[in-house]
């Protein structure tokens, strides 16, 4: 009987916890779910920011990809990028396409050029991130957001932004 009994308030106890639980699970879901609409995000999900964004380096940022704009959250701030100011996105593949750290470090300083460059493509070569390349004051500026959380959503805004928001070719004189 005793055992019964012990059996009986270890069950009313774990469902007293889970209960709870799956409501605040529910309530973060219905949370990121406005917060998706809010935006008109088609994606969404987190990324460590990596350079390009008036953020501190290795931050987690919230990517919001919709039709029109992509917008990033972090905290209390919100940076919005409309579409049709996007060059090109794409994924980068550091440690396949550089081979290692110094080769990235030289690819890299073309990307950004000086230091800020070199570190740039140190990194390109040990990860994967998320390049969205636009226009700015007339000239191409890049994001690069680590892809390690959410590579998949990576790939998918990809695909979706070569389908329906590819510009015609771009025209460079060096």
């Amino acid at each position: 009987m005793g055992e019964v009994l012990g059996i009986g308030v270890f069950f009313l106890v774990a469902v007293g916890l889970m209960v709870p639980a799956i409501f605040m699970i529910r309530k973060q879901e219905n949370a990121k779910k406005d917060e998706a609409e809010k935006y008109s995000a088609i994606y969404d999900g987190l990324f460590k920011h990596s350079e390009g964004l008036p953020l501190a380096t290795g931050v987690m940022v919230q990517l919001f990809y919709g039709k029109e704009k992509i917008t990033f959250k972090k905290d209390l701030q919100e940076i919005s990028l409309e579409l049709n100011r996007i060059i090109d996105i794409d994924t980068v593949f550091g440690k396949d396409a550089k081979g290692d750290a110094a080769s990235g470090a030289t690819a890299g300083a073309v990307i950004g050029g000086g230091l800020t460059g070199a570190a740039i493509g140190a990194m390109l070569a040990t990860s994967t991130y998320l390049v969205i390349t636009y226009e700015k004051d007339g000239e191409p500026a890049y994001i690069l957001l680590d892809t390690a959380q959410t590579g998949l959503l990576a790939n998918k805004i990809v695909k979706d932004f070569k389908a329906n928001h590819q510009r015609g070719t771009a025209e460079i004189k060096l």
